[in-house]
């Protein structure tokens, strides 16, 4: 009867532990479910601002780069017609090729000098590494309408502080916005003036992060500074400088303000961009679907830019870990 009794007992206590066991991971359950559910209702409202405003616009304007859009709005389907167009319109080949070119020298530049300031002030006094902050930061905070009129003016033939910095050396003045071949590298200056800013902040905060460890031990071992830069500080600041690199990548495709206010795309076009391609075809020109596929091709672009920068950077990573 003991053991019988015992064997019971032992089955009660078996079934109250698995009932106390479920009603534990029912509340964690609960409680995870809860956090699940409160983080989508804070998530949500930005989803569909985004979906909204950024996923739909670009999805109609991918279908739309497959019709004709007469003044009325009606539209007609034609196909590949208007991407056929863009690869026989001189004009908008000429756009490309110099959105190629802006991305080609203002990445690197970008990058080049937002790495060179960083690195020169990010040890220095935290009141003069703040000060050089905030003069960097000035042209990302700033309107970009105000900086390129600024530079309009640094760039103007007769008023110009650039022809006056020429003329001190007794150099000749140049039609800097104004000549075909020195307006496209004017335009290159004021993109990378308007993107340096935010990679010398980054670049600072990501240098100021960085382990002593290893400089210490490097110093130990005789390595110079530049050594420290090149083996140590690089190496590490490798996802940082994707970042870095693709957003600047994105923004330099994306070159539109200082093109509409310093040249309107003159002389003779080598100022043009597809941003501003896009512009004149849509809202000067009114003919939507052209500027649809223009716009198709520019979204196409950055996104196998972008994709190859992750591939690339992904390879190198895995080959540094062999």
């Amino acid at each position: 009867m003991l053991t019988e009794k015992a064997i019971d007992d032992c089955q009660q206590d078996k079934a109250s532990d698995g009932h106390l066991e479920k009603n534990r991971k029912q509340k964690n359950f609960n409680f995870h479910t809860a956090r699940k559910i409160t983080g989508i209702i804070f998530v949500l409202p930005a989803v569909l601002l985004f979906a909204i405003f950024v996923i739909y616009p670009a999805v109609d304007a991918v279908r739309l780069s497959f019709f004709k859009i007469a003044s009325n709005g009606n539209e007609t389907f034609i196909g590949l017609e208007n991407f056929k167009r863009i690869f026989s319109d001189k004009w908008t080949l000429l756009s490309i090729w110099n959105t190629f070119k802006i991305m080609l020298i203002c990445v690197p530049s970008t990058l080049i000098i937002s790495l060179f300031v960083a690195a020169t002030i990010y040890q220095k006094k935290q009141r003069i590494t703040s000060l050089y902050r905030c003069i960097f930061y000035l042209a990302v905070i700033a309107s970009a309408v105000t900086v390129s009129l600024m530079w309009n003016w640094i760039f103007n033939a007769q008023l110009g502080i650039a022809n006056y910095l020429l003329k001190l050396v007794n150099l000749p003045p140049q039609e800097w916005l104004g000549g075909t071949n020195t307006s496209l590298g004017c335009i290159m200056v004021v993109v990378v003036y308007m993107m340096v800013g935010q990679p010398v902040i980054i670049y600072t905060a990501a240098l100021e992060g960085l382990s002593r460890e290893s400089y210490e031990a490097s110093e130990i071992d005789g390595a110079n500074k530049w050594q420290q830069f090149l083996h140590i500080s690089l190496p590490m600041l490798q996802p940082v400088t994707l970042y870095i690199m693709v957003i600047s990548t994105i923004n330099a495709f994306q070159t539109f303000v200082p093109v509409n206010v310093l040249t309107q795309g003159g002389p003779q076009g080598k100022t043009a961009t597809m941003v501003f391609s896009l512009y004149e075809e849509a809202f000067l020109n009114f003919d939507y679907g052209y500027a649809s596929s223009i716009g198709t091709i520019l979204l196409i672009v950055i996104g196998v830019f972008s994709v190859a920068q992750f591939k690339i950077n992904n390879i190198r990573h895995q080959e540094g870990q062999r």
